[in-house]
């Protein structure tokens, strides 16, 4: 058998109910935002953004993600990890000469629509 204090001052349900659903509220949005961490690990980083440590790793070898070596272990900052998480990718430099290059230079591709152009005429 439990006692409950009876209030000075009756309140209507509606309020209560009103009140017990903003305490709700604000309990779950303080629960569905952890605390942003202060540094990241390569492979927590790598957890959080949903790639593999070895994008990460590549990241900090390029010089795109700054990153200080603590023993065996790299040590990124949040803020430096957000950088780097909105940064639009850096162009490849592999694909766009090659592609171009072969889309300016198809001898062969320019002997034949020649002898196509002849045959049709």
């Amino acid at each position: 058998m439990s006692t409950r204090p009876e209030l000075a001052l009756p309140l209507p349900d509606e309020f209560v109910d009103a009140v017990a659903r903003r305490v709700a509220d604000l309990l779950a949005e303080r629960q569905a935002a952890p605390p942003e961490p202060v540094a990241y690990t390569i492979s927590t980083l790598a957890a959080e953004l949903d790639v593999t440590p070895k994008t990460i790793r590549g990241a900090v070898h390029r010089g795109e993600l700054a990153a200080t070596r603590r023993g065996a272990r790299y040590v990124i900052a949040a803020d430096a990890a957000r950088a780097w998480a909105i940064a639009p990718a850096p162009p490849s430099s592999r694909r766009g000469p090659r592609t171009q290059r072969r889309r300016e230079h198809r001898p062969l591709g320019s002997a034949l629509e020649t002898t196509t152009t002849k045959q049709a005429h």
